[in-house]
């Protein structure tokens, strides 16, 4: 937008020996007061937008300074339900599949050394 204002500005200041096509510098204003208009909105909904991700953080409990212990957070509620299901499912932890969690049942042994250098190759 500045070029585009310091072409105006200089085609302005002497329009008697401007090289420049009259109705393309009328277009260019026209574009300019456009895209200022837009810009100044941009500028007001990024600052909308970035309250409503704070907003939304807050709720889930991913904002700055909010752990899983933050209580009343959708994390803090989700990980006690999470925690209550696991304690009622103790043998069958798969059930907690059915509301969205991965359960990965078994334990995972360490690679052998041959093994990790065929998998490094």
């Amino acid at each position: 937008m500045k070029l585009g204002n310091k072409v105006i500005e200089t085609d302005a200041a002497a329009p008697a020996d401007s090289k420049l096509d009259p109705a393309k510098i009328s277009a260019l204003k026209q574009d300019m007061k456009d895209a200022a208009k837009q810009h100044a909105d941009m500028l007001k909904y990024a600052g909308l937008a970035q309250a409503a991700r704070v907003a939304r953080d807050t709720a889930l409990g991913t904002a700055d300074g909010q752990t899983v212990n933050t209580k009343g957070t959708g994390l803090n509620i989700i990980t006690n339900f999470r925690d209550r299901l696991l304690l009622d499912n103790e043998d069958n932890p798969e059930v907690l599949t059915t509301y969205g969690f991965n359960v990965i049942v078994g334990s995972a042994k360490a690679p052998t050394k041959a093994a990790a250098k065929q998998a490094a190759k």
